[in-house]
């Protein structure tokens, strides 16, 4: 017997085997599915690529708008000790980008921050100085916004939080990334307070 006889008769043995054949049938199937599997992912992942890059942009778009008034306000809080916190913005760089994010991301901040601007405006205009009610005002204000603020701040910090909302030049970004308008259409709605 040489070995095409042998080789010839071996195959027919095992076609001939009934598990040899669902063994065999069964790697093939597994192999087409492993395979359609690792497309769908391959494919998946090349849709998905742009999105992730999108939202990376703009986390870190608004992680830097954040750490970059923190540190001016920390700054600016230490050195000047009881300053007037429309001041502090109008010489922040990036004001506009800053209070849109808070606008459209943190409503009850960005409320703090516009009633103790404006309790603070009234009294520095007063002809008579402050009244007691006034000052009062202004204290709860204050402390509103300090609480309100720290609170995101520390959120921030542990990593528990990103900071949120959107501005003019994120906005493209998080559309891409969030596949949403909400914040985009509340955005359009934004008028500066100070």
């Amino acid at each position: 017997m040489n070995l095409a006889d042998w080789l010839t008769n071996a195959v027919q043995i095992l076609l001939g085997n009934a598990w040899v054949l669902f063994f065999v049938a069964l790697g093939g199937i597994l192999i087409v599915v492993y395979s359609v599997l690792d497309l769908s992912k391959f494919i998946y992942n090349r849709i998905q690529q742009p999105r992730l890059i999108a939202k990376q942009e703009y986390q870190k778009h608004s992680d830097s708008l954040f750490s970059q008034f923190n540190m001016a306000f920390d700054k600016t809080r230490l050195i000047h000790g009881g300053f007037e916190f429309d001041s502090f913005c109008n010489m922040f760089t990036y004001k506009e980008q800053f209070l849109r994010h808070v606008f459209t991301g943190y409503e009850e901040l960005y409320n703090s921050i516009v009633a103790m601007v404006s309790i603070d405006r009234e009294i520095r205009t007063g002809q008579r100085g402050a009244t007691q009610q006034q000052k009062e005002e202004s204290n709860r204000t204050h402390e509103e916004y300090k609480r309100l603020f720290e609170k995101l701040a520390k959120d921030i910090t542990l990593k528990t939080h990103t900071f949120g909302g959107i501005c003019e030049d994120c906005k493209e970004n998080y559309e891409k990334a969030y596949k949403t308008t909400e914040m985009t259409d509340k955005l359009k709605s934004f008028t500066t307070p100070f």
